[in-house]
């Protein structure tokens, strides 16, 4: 059985689904395909911030990522069309927000930039 194509190379060759309610902590403004390309297909280095940020195709690996409070990338739904986020996944608790300090866990996350 061959393993399903991305349609847009520019992201890697994995099974992808839309992601639903993932509140962020931070959402970035950054987009994947103008990251750095890393030896890891799925991990690309922002030259903004210094971090790496993983591709996120399933949930499961999303949950892994924010638990390790890692930055990630992953397909979602916004106005009944597909998008690609970027930035650090909040708890399932936390509103999702694009700026301020009221995301816990934000105001560290700035601080280690």
């Amino acid at each position: 059985m061959r393993e399903p194509q991305n349609p847009e190379s520019r992201y890697p060759t994995v099974f992808v689904s839309l992601i639903e309610n993932c509140p962020m902590a931070l959402e970035c403004r950054q987009k994947w395909e103008t990251l750095t390309a890393t030896a890891n297909p799925i991990v690309r280095h922002c030259d903004s911030c210094g971090k790496d940020v993983t591709f996120c195709a399933t949930q499961q690996k999303l949950d892994q990522m924010r638990a390790s409070g890692q930055c990630v990338a992953f397909h979602t739904r916004r106005e009944n069309r597909p998008v690609t986020v970027l930035g650090l996944p909040g708890s399932a608790r936390t509103p999702r927000s694009k700026g301020g300090d009221s995301a816990p866990g934000l105001r560290s996350f700035i601080d280690s930039l």
